[in-house]
């Protein structure tokens, strides 16, 4: 990706937790994430492929966050990391005598690292961080995948059993998930566009139009009327 290496030689002299370095470094996650997405529904697995499309237009929230309220989305990612970070150590500390003695000591000095939870410290609800990043209409498409893709919900899970002529289930889905490997495609592609868009925003690097236009070939000729 020729706009991504033209972008890390902004990262010089910023600090981690300089916006623009942030966005950068998020970008690869939407990279990778599309990569997977294409193997996955190569070899037949399109509704496990939906999951990195989930993940490619989360990251791209966070991305169109960090261009319209640069200092605001940084505090936000920050806080959410701690947070993480004082779950995972307070589940250790509440394991009880599961936990042996090192792994606790680990987890107490974690804890003291990160430092109380602040009075304002709650996670900012995703459908707030699209809203600031301007992607509404990526929102829509991402309750969609977390409903279908993003856990073990219904909709997940039918997806892998097959069915007789009777509608009756009969053992788990053998081969491509035709349905879901079309819809992994399109809504991959699309949401790299989202993605490209506001890394473009970000950076204020020119799209580069050959790999543009390699995608949008891709997106035009799937099948519109595919779910």
């Amino acid at each position: 990706m020729k706009q991504y290496m033209s972008a890390t030689r902004l990262l010089a002299g910023r600090k981690i937790g300089d916006p623009l370095a942030r966005g950068i470094q998020l970008f690869p996650r939407c990279l990778s994430a599309y990569q997977s997405t294409l193997i996955l529904v190569e070899r037949g697995a399109g509704q496990d492929a939906l999951l990195h499309v989930r993940t490619i237009y989360e990251t791209t929230f966070w991305i169109g966050f960090l261009v319209k309220y640069p200092q605001k989305a940084e505090t936000h990612l920050r806080r959410r990391a701690d947070n993480s970070r004082r779950q995972r150590f307070r589940a250790v500390l509440e394991a009880g005598p599961n936990v042996d003695d090192e792994v606790r000591e680990a987890a107490l000095a974690g804890m003291r690292n990160v430092g109380p939870k602040p009075k304002d410290g709650r996670d900012i609800e995703m459908a707030q961080i699209a809203r600031l990043g301007d992607c509404t209409l990526e929102y829509l498409h991402y309750l969609d995948l977390s409903d279908t893709a993003a856990h073990a919900s219904l909709a997940s899970i039918f997806s892998h059993l097959s069915r007789d002529d009777h509608g009756a289930y009969n053992g788990h889905q053998y081969g491509p998930n035709i349905e879901a490997a079309g819809k992994a495609i399109k809504l991959g592609s699309h949401a790299m566009f989202s993605a490209l868009s506001h890394f473009q925003r970000l950076t204020r690097i020119p799209i580069d139009e050959a790999e543009n236009l390699a995608i949008n070939d891709m997106f035009n000729s799937l099948d519109t009327t595919s779910n």
